[in-house]
């Protein structure tokens, strides 16, 4: 019986916890919702929404939506620029009501409301009606403005956010993006000027470059430069007549082409002006941009510069194993799911982080300060070489680093991530193989130092 009793209490208590939240809590939350909606002009989904027409003294902007993108209708046809469209939209959804007057008693010139400064006309979406406002004069005491809801809706005053929407202009809305790809979304581009032809190729988060060379890119240089590229904006257009060939499109002198992960996009570049203007056009585009000259020299990329000059091109924090041999002496190194680093196999003992990291801190200090395309591995490079190390990250094969003689100053270095050779400062080349021939297991006693090409000292 009191089983039944407790059975009864626990299911009594759960349809009371079930009320309270759905008619006390929700109820709640919807109560808060419908006061902050009624406070704003207007409630819409942004997203949603399919057209926009302001109207003022100084002329009518039309917007409309169509296959997903905004265009302008009105001052001229053009491609209008999302991120500003969405600026206008969010203004409107944001706008709130700061006072209401009521139905006006003595017209609406007082308010400059009879010719309104501003007529907003806003399509929300299918099947919600359409969203009506003007906007006056400002209110002698603050920044709020007057604005009438609907043809015959109330006054009020309106916060003074709407001042955005009063300066808006038909070419402040113009598509003024020369790529129009996000610099995260690229996975490959190429520029073709002056007869070169220079072309990156994203892997993962590495770069690589394609042409006119096969080698690792500087990852940091390369987003650097796509960055630039992809905020290169319009200063101007020509007139929607112009001929392409009048401005020197015919004949390029720059081509950018750039893929992205959902669009490729190409465009031209003509030679500078004599007044410093470069002309630019996209291939799914028919407008004309006018750029300043700067634009065109963010084109000229001197390879070198964009080469990964370490010898070992990769994260030390995704190596996983190291090979050093010296003198036909191998030492392994694994470093276990704990990151700890073993010595000769990945369940041998753990040695001590301070070596490793030096090591490391070596490897990533041996960087090119030259190279030489197409020529013979170094001398000692093969078998017996002064130093090979093999070098482990994620679940490709490992790179393989050869160290050869000296030539004029400078040691040279093979590695499998390219065909060049690199040119090492001698200084960083002898500070690497210190430190390879310095590993011991643990417990071990320090072996003395000696430099490239001489045998430790007995």
């Amino acid at each position: 019986m009191k089983l039944r009793h407790t059975a009864i209490a626990a299911l009594v208590l759960c349809v009371l916890a079930g009320w309270i939240y759905f008619y006390e809590y929700r109820g709640e939350t919807g109560r808060q919702k419908a006061e902050v909606d009624a406070k704003k002009v207007a409630v819409f989904d942004s997203a949603q929404a399919e057209s926009l027409t302001l109207s003022s003294a100084a002329g009518k902007i039309c917007l409309a939506k169509r296959d997903g993108l905004w265009w302008l209708e009105e001052p001229l046809a053009a491609r209008a620029d999302e991120d500003e469209v969405s600026g206008l939209l969010s203004t409107i959804s944001f706008l709130e009501i700061t006072g209401r007057l009521g139905a006006p008693s003595s017209g609406l010139e007082a308010f400059k409301l009879a010719n309104p400064a501003l007529e907003v006309r806003l399509g929300p979406g299918p099947g919600k009606p359409e969203v009506r406002f003007s906007v006056g004069d400002k209110t002698p005491v603050g920044s709020a403005y007057f604005a009438r809801l609907g043809d015959a809706g109330e006054v009020v005053t309106v916060s003074a956010s709407v001042q955005k929407l009063m300066e808006t202009t038909g070419e402040a809305l113009r598509y003024k993006k020369i790529l129009g790809i996000d610099s995260w979304q690229v996975t490959r581009f190429g520029i073709e000027q002056e007869g070169r032809a220079v072309s990156f190729m994203k892997k993962e988060s590495d770069w690589r470059l394609e042409k006119p060379i096969a080698f690792p890119a500087d990852r940091r240089k390369v987003s650097s430069l796509i960055y630039e590229l992809s905020a290169l904006r319009a200063d101007g257009f020509e007139a929607p007549e112009t001929d392409p060939a009048s401005v020197g499109l015919d004949r390029p002198a720059a081509v950018l082409t750039v893929d992205g992960k959902e669009k490729t996009v190409i465009v031209q570049f003509s030679r500078v002006d004599g007044e410093g203007v470069v002309r630019a056009r996209r291939d799914d585009m028919r407008e004309i941009f006018r750029l300043k000259s700067e634009a065109l020299a963010k084109l000229t990329v001197a390879v070198d510069e964009f080469r990964d000059a370490r010898v070992a091109p990769v994260d030390r924090w995704a190596i996983s194993e190291l090979r050093a041999e010296t003198s036909g002496e191998q030492k392994l190194l694994f470093k276990d799911p704990e990151a700890n680093w073993r010595w000769g196999s990945p369940e041998g003992p753990v040695i001590e982080s301070a070596s490793v990291d030096s090591l490391l801190d070596a490897i990533e200090g041996a960087r090119a300060v030259g190279y030489r395309e197409g020529s013979a591995a170094p001398a000692g490079s093969a078998a017996g070489s002064i130093l090979k190390l093999e070098v482990k990250a994620g679940e490709g094969d490992a790179l393989v680093i050869r160290m050869g003689a000296e030539e004029e100053g400078r040691v040279l270095f093979t590695t499998t991530a390219a065909a060049s050779l690199y040119e090492v400062e001698k200084g960083a080349a002898e500070k690497l193989v210190e430190v390879a021939r310095g590993l011991r297991p643990p417990d071990a006693p320090a072996a003395a130092s000696s430099r490239p090409g001489q045998e430790p000292a007995p």
